[in-house]
């Protein structure tokens, strides 16, 4: 039997059934603590008629007393699976209850964690357009999202994610011993937030990826501050996190981090700053070979739109 994009999973085995899954006579009755990929796994390969229907675990009212089984409520996991869930009702307070799915889905939302950090993931490693974020996920996962929702989840879990992966970079730095190479690259992204433009501003190790410094700042203030941030980046500022020392001296007195040569794009201030700093300065390769992709990359999408254009002309006529 062929079963389209079916996701598999290492720990598909006997004790998992024993943990998770029950049988009855027109039903997959699943633990509420029982992963999605089970769940879906059971979608595809059982007939129409058979539903899979999660129960709670240890289905107790608040009031202390014993749920009884109710009802069964349709449930669209990821707006794309037919799933079910137990409503139970206690036999004292006659109060309802749905069965909770705490480790799988957000409370009052359709999409679970897993296809969330997914978007999150894709768009943070990937760099690309929202339009192709939510092509690749809806044609890889058999989905449906929206872009809207694409953009959401986005703004919602990103600080969290690269929090995260900044953390465990930092860890496997440390425990490697892997110091500054000398060669930090600086750049920057303009944003808005609340309708208010930012640049964010960043100072990485171009040879091992550390994060040395980052800031966010009203975008009319970038030229100005630009210098200040280079420079104040190019000190050792541990010293502001160290709380054996409440009164640190000025920046500018601190101690530099090791430092050779300036990575940063074509902005005219890189030079004179490499020079203020005793550094040399060197121009990011990646930004040349942007500068010299974009005329094609115009003309490219100059003529998609007449293309496009002409398609919706000949289907008029």
């Amino acid at each position: 039997m062929y079963i389209k994009n079916t996701p598999t999973i290492e720990y598909l085995s006997e004790s998992v059934f024993k943990n998770f899954v029950s049988f009855e006579a027109d039903k997959f009755v699943l633990k509420n603590s029982c992963p999605k990929e089970l769940a879906i796994i059971f979608y595809y390969m059982e007939p129409s008629d058979i539903r899979v229907v999660y129960e709670m675990s240890n289905p107790v009212c608040e009031c202390g007393h014993k749920l009884d089984k109710h009802a069964i409520i349709k449930w669209k996991m990821d707006l794309t699976y037919p799933i079910f869930k137990y409503q139970y009702k206690c036999r004292i307070c006659g109060k309802t209850t749905i069965t909770p799915l705490n480790d799988i889905v957000d409370k009052y939302s359709s999409y679970t964690m897993d296809t969330k950090d997914l978007v999150v993931k894709i768009y943070s490693n990937e760099h690309i357009s929202y339009d192709n974020a939510t092509k690749f996920i809806n044609e890889d996962q058999g989905l449906n999202i929206l872009k809207q929702s694409i953009y959401n989840y986005n703004e919602d879990k990103t600080d969290d994610y690269l929090l995260e992966k900044e953390k465990i970079i930092e860890k496997k730095l440390e425990e490697k011993n892997i110091d500054l190479s000398g060669f930090p690259g600086h750049d920057e992204a303009f944003c808005r937030i609340n309708g208010e433009k930012y640049s964010f501003l960043a100072m990485v190790d171009s040879n091992n990826q550390r994060i040395i410094n980052n800031q966010l700042i009203p975008e009319e203030e970038y030229r100005d501050l630009l210098e200040t941030f280079i420079t104040y980046s190019l000190k050792d500022l541990s010293a502001y996190n160290d709380p054996d020392k409440p009164n640190p001296p000025h920046p500018i007195l601190l101690p530099d981090l090791k430092k050779d040569t300036l990575i940063g794009d074509g902005l005219k201030e890189y030079p004179n700053i490499a020079k203020k700093n005793n550094m040399d300065f060197h121009p990011c390769g990646f930004h040349k070979i942007m500068n010299q992709r974009k005329p094609i990359w115009k003309i490219q999408k100059r003529l998609l739109k007449k293309i496009e254009s002409n398609k919706n002309k000949i289907k008029k006529e």
